[in-house]
């Protein structure tokens, strides 16, 4: 079967189930444990028509379409309502899903601040949970201590659930021998129209009035929300004033924010304040902060136009390290830094030295440890910064650490040398 047919078959399969489809739409609260039911005929039917399948590929891309829905928009509930609770741990249970994704899911509800469902996966694994098989310590280690950062405790489970019925779904559903390997990250190239498209037409002209009125609007935007930051008395009221300005996407907005953090003479801890709070609205605006994090760091960063001054590279380390001690940026979009002299320039340089000397001051130099030595999980993300491949590249780092006052994080680096050595 093609790639093609295949993910047809297994878009139509997850897309025409309204069950899986969250249509609450009063109070973003999960206090209320009424505001939601689980549908246990409908759960029953997914495992029945799941069960039927015995295409690998297409088993792999039902999987795979389900989490992107669930992912599109955590933090708004739209997708993410108790029958994909209960689908989701019936799918853990039964070895579908790596350590990654269970992780990412976790923590996706964690920020969602959805602990209701924490409970109830929780309480439907039941002693799975202690079996590192199917979910490993480091990511319950994890997820316990990222509720710890947040003074956060887990209730004890209290719902009334046909819970033999779905514990014996548990039973039913077949095994898998090998959990797939994809990740979140995978899924935003999955392909959702299907319909031919009609012959696009190129153009190879640059359209410069286009170009001119874009610059205009952004600089309108920029205008705004300086007004908008300099005449509110807190950083609620700023995100309040922002939501409620329609028309500016999200990007757009957290891109000027930054901008304006940039060019402060002195840090100032409103714009972190204003991010960390803007974050907690929706998923989307958590992904537009990741993704305008990969731009400043990859292109932005060397633009001197941008950034006319080093002490504006020096503000956004700040800024970053915050977001990511607070968890409104996840560690592991630190994977584009890659510490080394082909690719760590002067401006890199000076960006990476503020933000992991604060995250050290944020977060204290043994939690920093944690995440990025002992975290098995992330551990692939820090490859190119803590554990490089070559002698060459791993002395490097040794030396950056070492000159900003961060040795203790060369530990390991430092073992890898001696096992060059040999």
């Amino acid at each position: 079967m093609s790639d093609y047919k295949t993910n047809l078959e297994a878009f139509k399969f997850i897309d025409d189930k309204l069950y899986l489809k969250n249509e609450r739409s009063f109070s973003e609260s999960d206090d209320i444990q009424e505001s939601e039911k689980i549908d246990i005929k409908s759960i029953q039917s997914f495992v029945s028509l799941f069960n039927q399948q015995t295409n690998e590929a297409v088993i792999e891309s039902i999987i795979k379409y389900l989490f992107k829905q669930i992912f599109t928009d955590f933090n708004k509930f739209s997708n993410c309502n108790l029958n994909c609770i209960i689908i989701t741990g019936l799918l853990i249970r039964a070895n579908y899903l790596n350590d990654i994704l269970i992780l990412e899911y976790l923590q996706g509800l964690l920020r969602a601040k959805q602990l209701h469902k924490i409970k109830v996966l929780f309480h439907l694994l039941q002693e799975r949970v202690d079996d590192d098989e199917i979910i490993m310590t480091d990511i319950k280690e994890n997820i316990l201590e990222i509720m710890k950062r947040r003074n956060i405790e887990l209730p004890i489970y209290p719902e009334t659930f046909e819970w033999t019925i779905i514990f014996n779904l548990g039973e039913e559903i077949n095994k898998h021998v090998h959990a797939f390997s994809f990740t979140k990250d995978d899924l935003d190239t999955l392909q959702t129209e299907f319909e031919e498209s009609p012959e696009e037409t190129t153009h190879e002209t640059v359209n410069v009035l286009d170009d001119h009125y874009e610059q205009q609007e952004k600089s309108k935007l920029n205008k705004h929300i300086y007004q908008v930051i300099k005449s509110s008395g807190t950083s609620d009221e700023v995100v309040h004033k922002l939501l409620s300005h329609d028309g500016n996407g999200s990007e757009s907005i957290i891109s000027a924010i930054l901008l304006m953090c940039s060019k402060e003479k002195l840090y100032t801890r409103i714009y972190e304040n204003i991010l960390m709070k803007i974050c907690e609205v929706g998923s989307i605006w958590e992904t537009s902060l990741n993704k305008i994090f990969e731009v400043f760091y990859m292109t932005e960063i060397e633009d001197e136009e941008i950034y006319p001054d080093i002490s504006n590279i020096k503000h956004l380390g700040q800024l970053f390290a915050k977001l990511l001690a607070k968890d409104s940026l996840d560690f592991k979009y630190l994977k584009i830094v890659k510490i080394n002299s082909r690719d760590t320039t002067e401006r890199k340089r000076v960006f990476l030295k503020y933000l992991f000397t604060e995250l050290v001051s944020e977060m204290s130099l043994n939690n920093v440890k944690k995440i990025m030595l002992h975290n098995k999980i992330l551990k692939p993300y820090f490859k190119n910064t803590l554990f490089p491949d070559t002698p060459k590249d791993t002395i490097y780092s040794i030396n950056f650490f070492t000159a900003i006052g961060l040795g203790d994080l060369t530990i390991k680096m430092r073992k890898q040398m001696n096992a060059f050595k040999k």
